[in-house]
C-alpha cells in the first residue's frame, strides 16, 4: 500500500515538474551573459516609413491590405494596415506600455484580435530588451528577456550577426514565433509572426 502511494507521488511531482519547465531552445547550451541590453536593429529610423505587404490568416479567415509601421519617437511606434486601395482599416500606436487606437472599421473591434496584435506588435517594435540569459547553439547566439509574463528568445546568426527569429515562450511551451528574412541588418524583407495557440499567421513582405 505505501508503495503505491509513494508511487503516485512520484508520478505527481513528475507531472508538475514537467508542467513547470522553463523553456531552452533547442540544440543550445546555456552560457555567461556578457551583455544586459539588446538593441532590435528593424524599425529603429524615424526617418522612414515601412511599407509591407500583408497577409493574416485568423480562424480560416484571410485579410489582405498593406502595412505601414512608422517610428513616431524613441518610445512609440504607429501602425496602420489599410486595403489595397488606401482604405484605411485599423490605425494604432503602440509602446512598451501603452497601446491607443486611433481608429478601426466595423469587424476589427474585436477584443481578443486586437489583443494579439497588441502583443505581436509590442513584441516585433520593443526598441531594446533587457537580457537576462544566454545561449549558444552551432550557428546562432540566443538572447533570453523577460517578457509580457514569459519569456523571448532572440536568435541572432554568428556569421552576419543578423536577428533571424524570435520565439515567445511561457514556462516550457512555444506561444508565438517570428521569424525574419534579410539582406540589411536593420531591415527585414519578410517577417513571418506565427501563433502557436491559436490559428493566427501575418506574413509581411516588403514592398
Amino acid at each position: 500500500m505505501q508503495k503505491s502511494v509513494l508511487r503516485i507521488l512520484l508520478i505527481s511531482l513528475t507531472l508538475i515538474w514537467t508542467g513547470c519547465g522553463v523553456y531552452q531552445p533547442e540544440n543550445a547550451e546555456l552560457t555567461t551573459t556578457t551583455i544586459s541590453e539588446y538593441s532590435n536593429p528593424y524599425f529603429s529610423d524615424t526617418t522612414k516609413d515601412y511599407v509591407y505587404k500583408a497577409n493574416m490568416e485568423i480562424y480560416g479567415r484571410n485579410l489582405g491590405g498593406i502595412v505601414v509601421i512608422k517610428k513616431i519617437n524613441e518610445d512609440i511606434h504607429r501602425v496602420v494596415f489599410a486595403t489595397d486601395f488606401g482604405n484605411k482599416l485599423l490605425d494604432f500606436e503602440i509602446s512598451s506600455d501603452s497601446f491607443k487606437v486611433n481608429f478601426f472599421v466595423d469587424g476589427m473591434d474585436n477584443k481578443r484580435f486586437l489583443k494579439a496584435l497588441e502583443d505581436d506588435f509590442r513584441m516585433l517594435l520593443q526598441p531594446v530588451y533587457a537580457i537576462n540569459k544566454t545561449f549558444v547553439g552551432k550557428n546562432e547566439i540566443i538572447y533570453g528577456s523577460e517578457q509580457n509574463s514569459g519569456n523571448i528568445y532572440l536568435f541572432e546568426n554568428k556569421e552576419d550577426k543578423f536577428l533571424y527569429k524570435m520565439i515567445f515562450a511561457r514556462k516550457s511551451k512555444e506561444k508565438i514565433t517570428f521569424e525574419f528574412q534579410n539582406k540589411k541588418d536593420t531591415f527585414a524583407e519578410h517577417i513571418g509572426i506565427i501563433h502557436h495557440n491559436m490559428p493566427f499567421t501575418i506574413q509581411l513582405t516588403k514592398i
